[in-house]
């Protein structure tokens, strides 16, 4: 049943499409690992905001030479759900090949206006403080989504159709093939010379 829940995911997408023109929300899942000056942070999010979805997961690895005082381990969700702003979330992928005195950038990706995905890898130093940051991104339009969700019901549809359409063909004792008459043919079609079912021969006293 892999298509209904594909079909549900499509109807869910239209509806955080419409959703995301009125409210944009914010979803994440974040990890949180605290060891004397040593931070690790891991987190899962999602922005719905104006018809785009933005989906990330980034990897952060920290060294402080004095620890942020009250900075503890955990693990929680985040949502947030407040008004679009066009300025909320843009393409995943864009330039950060810039390096600084402190600082050095890496990225690589693409961007089709479409779908824009990419991948970012940031270190930075200061002193005796550190950071490392790896992100994965990717935006992508909630009917693109919806369409791709579609994919598996389509061809469920497609092949319900089809057999319908065969088997009304035969109980007319046509070939499924290419419609010929079969009700004066033998075991195969004298038109296309496909093998003829059983039930489609079967003339009616």
């Amino acid at each position: 049943m892999m298509w209904v829940l594909s079909l549900i995911l499509s109807v869910a997408t239209v509806v955080l499409w419409v959703r995301s023109h009125f409210r944009s929300d914010h979803c994440g899942r974040y990890i949180v690992i605290v060891e004397e000056h040593d931070e690790l942070d891991r987190g899962w999010s999602a922005v719905s905001n104006l018809g785009q979805l933005y989906v990330a997961h980034y990897w952060w690895q920290q060294r402080y030479d004095a620890p942020e005082p009250g900075l503890k381990s955990g693990k929680f969700w985040v949502h947030a759900a407040v008004p679009p702003d066009p300025k909320s979330t843009g393409p995943a992928y864009f330039s950060r090949n810039l390096d600084t005195p402190t600082s050095r950038n890496r990225s690589r990706g693409f961007d089709l206006k479409i779908i824009s995905v990419a991948h970012f890898t940031t270190y930075s130093w200061w002193k005796n403080d550190w950071s490392n940051r790896s992100f994965w991104a990717m935006t992508l339009p909630h009917w693109l989504l919806a369409v791709i969700f579609l994919i598996l019901p389509g061809i469920a549809f497609w092949r319900r159709v089809n057999a319908r359409r065969r088997q009304r063909m035969v109980e007319n004792r046509q070939c499924p093939h290419c419609g010929y008459d079969l009700r004066a043919s033998g075991e195969f079609c004298p038109e296309c010379g496909k093998p003829v079912e059983v039930s489609a021969v079967k003339v009616s006293s």
